[in-house]
């Protein structure tokens, strides 16, 4: 093989390096894209299991108290026909269907709660995907030759798409950090009507999970306040006894 016929070879090898070269990079790109999303989407499962699992829980509360409702109504019915006060029954009734109510709003909560999670996740994939696309954009396409001010233009233009996408991640990234927020006993989201406790740090808890079916009107101390408090008086009430009786031995030793 003489030089010229090397020179050839080696020229036709060159475009399929680059390929190479510049799939390798796309690899490496779209690798990056799955490394950077991969904590936020395997934490998806867990979120959506347990939010399922919360619309579960309060969908049998709902039908308890539908049930109620309908035995209710079938006891106001009896009674009526039988000539008797039946007051006691449309107060239950009416108890009953503040409840079944309250428990559909808490649904429709968790469930728009849940698909803004899941919309959250989708928008932060997409933003990821946009950010790469950009990359991919800002390098020279093979077989072309741009002119120096068109190349600077795109490469200017594929910068600000590049970090308009960047904060736009970082915004979605924020939100879903402070949405992702755990509130009350049961260490959920927030969602429906809640109450905050009005002793120390503002703690706020479910209305379903502390047993209320509207919020107080009134201060409200939750039960692990009160019992911290019931054990800081008991404490308290032992001292000032011990002291008492200190008191009165030292009177009785100097009598």
């Amino acid at each position: 093989m003489d030089s010229g016929e090397r020179v050839e070879k080696d020229a036709n090898n060159a475009p399929n390096e680059k390929q190479d070269d510049d799939i390798d990079h796309i690899n490496d790109l779209w690798q990056e894209v799955y490394s950077s999303n991969l904590t936020t989407t395997e934490q998806l499962p867990t979120e959506v299991h347990r939010n399922c699992g919360l619309l579960s829980q309060v969908a049998n509360s709902q039908q308890n108290y539908m049930n109620k409702l309908k035995e209710n109504s079938l006891g106001y019915i009896q009674t009526k026909l039988e000539g008797q006060d039946a007051s006691e029954f449309l107060r239950q009734i009416s108890s009953n269907s503040a409840d079944a109510q309250r428990l559909a709003d808490e649904r429709v909560s968790i469930s728009t709660n849940l698909r803004d999670i899941i919309n959250r996740n989708i928008k932060l994939i997409e933003t990821s995907i946009e950010n790469q696309q950009t990359e991919l954009q800002m390098g020279v396409r093979p077989g072309t030759q741009p002119s120096h001010n068109e190349q600077l233009k795109k490469e200017r233009d594929n910068r600000m798409r590049s970090r308009a996408a960047r904060e736009e991640q970082e915004r979605v990234e924020n939100e879903n950090n402070e949405d992702d927020e755990r509130y009350c006993f049961c260490n959920q989201v927030s969602f429906g009507e809640m109450v905050g406790c009005d002793n120390g740090k503002k703690d706020w808890f479910h209305l379903a999970c502390i047993g209320l079916t509207e919020a107080p009107s009134n201060e409200f101390i939750c039960s692990f306040c009160q019992q911290q408090d019931s054990v800081q008086d008991g404490e308290q009430e032992k001292n000032e006894q011990e002291q008492d009786e200190q008191d009165e031995n030292e009177v009785d030793e100097k009598a």
